[in-house]
């Protein structure tokens, strides 16, 4: 059986076998899909936290003028109940 030499000459110059080259370059390109991948999840992540920041911001803000027009219709009914005893009604 006769093994040829990674250095013969067809042009490859590589110290390393064929093979060896290609999971090289394969283990390359899954680095950079998982990088990738990595900074498309953060980037998701921050841009959510960011809107459930809005939303909690909204639902605050939506509770303080709930509470802000019970307030106003409590002294709305206060006035006017004091305007009917001080005009004896």
């Amino acid at each position: 059986m006769a093994y040829r030499s990674v250095n013969d000459s067809e042009g490859c110059n590589s110290p390393l076998p064929l093979n060896a080259q290609s999971r090289l370059r394969g283990n390359g390109v899954i680095m950079a899909i998982v990088a990738i991948a990595l900074i498309l999840a953060i980037g998701f992540f921050y841009v959510a936290s960011e809107r459930r920041d809005e939303a909690r911001t909204d639902a605050a803000i939506s509770a303080a003028e709930a509470v802000d027009q019970a307030a106003r219709n409590v002294g709305d009914v206060t006035k006017k109940a004091a305007e009917k005893l001080q005009s004896g009604e």
